[in-house]
């Protein structure tokens, strides 16, 4: 499942509450290395529906949760489990390296 995350969801889209892992794909619309982690983030939220959450968050409209995650460049996503992030992946990604982490973790088979 794909969502649009702002900072008025956090807490129930990525907070404790949250039975799912959750995949947050940080990106601007003025960064051109973002549109290279756009796909990684769709593949992945068609492939693990179900087992993962996959949220999107534009840093440019969300200052607060930027400062909050310390993002300090894009394209970043955070994995979070259980409002807690476990695993930070900075750049362009690719799916082997996250799928790895979710693994390593024990968050999906």
């Amino acid at each position: 499942m794909m969502v649009n995350l702002g900072e008025a969801d956090f807490a129930s889209l990525v907070g404790e509450g949250q039975a799912l892992p959750v995949l947050v794909d940080c990106w601007s619309p003025r960064a051109e290395a973002c549109r290279h982690n756009a796909p990684l983030a769709d593949e992945l939220a068609r492939e693990l529906d179900g087992r993962l959450l996959v949220a999107k968050l534009n840093v440019e409209a969300n200052p607060r949760a930027v400062t909050a995650w310390q993002v300090k460049v894009v394209p970043c996503m955070l994995l979070f489990h259980k409002g807690r992030r476990v695993e930070t992946f900075w750049g362009v990604t690719d799916k082997a390296r996250v799928l790895g982490a979710l693994k390593a973790t024990g968050l999906v088979d």
